[in-house]
């Protein structure tokens, strides 16, 4: 069970880069605290994808509509605690 953590060892800076089928995510890590991994979710599509390197702030999701607009969220995650989720919007091109 993951527990939320009310700290500041959030993610910032959540930017993509768009083609017609996918979006390539990234994000800078927290200014401080402990990382153990990311989670990033793609909430239109209630996909998940667990980044278990917490050196690695980046993920490609692919086969994406054209022209459509995405959320996506990137939460922290240190041991069993979630941090605050950053979220924001994309669109794929058309």
């Amino acid at each position: 069970m993951l527990k939320f953590n009310t700290g500041h060892n959030a993610t910032s800076n959540l930017q993509a880069t768009a083609t017609a089928d996918s979006l390539t995510l990234t994000w800078d890590a927290p200014p401080e605290g402990r990382v153990t991994g990311y989670t990033v979710e793609l909430l239109d599509l209630n996909a998940t994808i667990q980044t278990i390197n917490p050196d690695v702030r980046m993920a490609t999701v692919f086969g994406l509509d054209a022209g459509t607009r995405y959320t996506v969220v990137v939460i922290t995650i240190d041991d069993d605690q979630e941090d605050y989720p950053l979220e924001n919007s994309f669109y794929t091109s058309k």
